[in-house]
């Protein structure tokens, strides 16, 4: 298999459609599907499930993927170290974001990075907290944003507390306690 087999797999399992990884990579559908059909020839097994809805990972193609995110993250890492060693930094790299974080904080970010770092592509992914935990899970994406509650066993580093509000209706009385459960235990507030 080559490097292109095993991006088109990605993309396309990442995407859900033939014809969507073909738009993203230039290629057709048919040559998707292709590559697909001679990559499962070669492993023996199925590794996409085809439908009318789309595609999905089969088994073995959810206990593949990892895998051939780890071949093209090292293919990647070592084009970045061979521009440093010409004198360029260039490169890509993929960021996981929920959408609070991609439409309040990355703007600024990625402006910031594009400055000192010009020839550095910076790819965004989109999604549920469940997304980009899956994401940096499976390797990818480089890095992710995740609140700290969902972040399960990754390993995090908190970058910022959001304060806790509590938004009454107008004219609502404010005399009553309010009853709020934090990680399995209520918190009394008196507004």
């Amino acid at each position: 298999m080559t490097l292109l087999t095993y991006q088109v797999f990605q993309t396309a399992a990442n995407i859900g459609s033939f014809q969507k990884a073909a738009d993203i990579l230039g290629l057709t559908p048919s040559a998707i599907s292709h590559t697909i059909s001679s990559m499962e020839h070669e492993l023996g097994f199925n590794v996409l499930t085809r439908s009318k809805s789309g595609i999905t990972l089969t088994n073995y193609g959810e206990h593949l993927l990892p895998y051939v995110n780890a071949v093209l993250n090292s293919d990647e890492s070592l084009r970045q170290a061979i521009a440093e060693l010409n004198g360029l930094k260039q490169g890509k790299v993929k960021i996981a974001v929920f959408s609070s974080v991609c439409t309040n904080w990355l703007p600024e970010i990625m402006r910031s990075f594009e400055k000192q770092y010009s020839k550095i592509k910076i790819e965004v992914f989109q999604g549920t907290y469940d997304d980009v935990y899956y994401w940096i899970k499976n390797g990818v994406v480089d890095l992710g944003f995740l609140s700290v509650s969902s972040a399960k066993d990754i390993p995090i580093e908190p970058l910022y507390k959001d304060p806790l509000l509590c938004v009454l209706p107008k004219g609502a009385k404010r005399t009553a306690p309010v009853h709020i459960w934090i990680s399995k235990r209520c918190v009394r507030i008196s507004l």
